[in-house]
């Protein structure tokens, strides 16, 4: 762009120049001169564009390209989109779990639910959101719960990996 500026400035300025040196006389020679400088300076202009449309592709073809190169942005900016709502999903859904799966163990197992505390890991796929796996923190009273049974609980409830660890 830069270069294409030169040249039409430079173009300006010898038409300019080639309009000063014959003498104006009353044949006219500045005159003579004036359709001279237009076409320089017009034909300066003009080629880009005319090496733009006849270098094989053409117009048709560099309009395909620029809506190809903006519905590709699209698609990456969706893609990039989708997987930050699922991990978004994937953390907020943890959360919410994390506190009702404490409260569930400790109604199923027995024991008081400020004793017991889960962390819930989960996962996006093509499926949707999953669990991937859960951990479970017994401490207090919970500790005499069965761990076993409540690993196995949790692995046929989710179908992940659970394990139960004694704080």
């Amino acid at each position: 762009m830069r270069e294409y500026l030169i040249q039409v400035v430079l173009a300006v300025t010898a038409g300019t120049v080639a309009e000063l040196l014959p003498p104006d006389t009353a044949g006219g020679g500045r005159r003579a001169c004036a359709p001279v400088t237009a076409l320089l300076i017009l034909c300066t202009i003009v080629l880009p564009a005319v090496s733009w449309f006849a270098d094989g592709e053409g117009l048709r073809g560099r309009i395909d390209g620029f809506f190809d190169s903006i519905a590709s942005a699209e698609a990456w900016a969706d893609e990039s989109y989708a997987e930050q709502t699922a991990a978004y999903l994937c953390q907020a859904g943890a959360e919410a779990a994390e506190g009702k799966i404490a409260v569930l163990l400790a109604e199923r197992f027995g024991f008081p639910a400020d004793c017991c505390r889960t962390e819930v890991t989960l996962c996006a796929d093509e499926n949707g959101i999953g669990v991937e796996s859960v951990r479970v923190f017994l401490h207090g009273r919970a500790i005499f719960a069965d761990s076993y049974a409540i690993e196995d609980y949790l692995d046929a409830l989710f179908g992940a990996k659970a394990v139960v660890i004694l704080e």
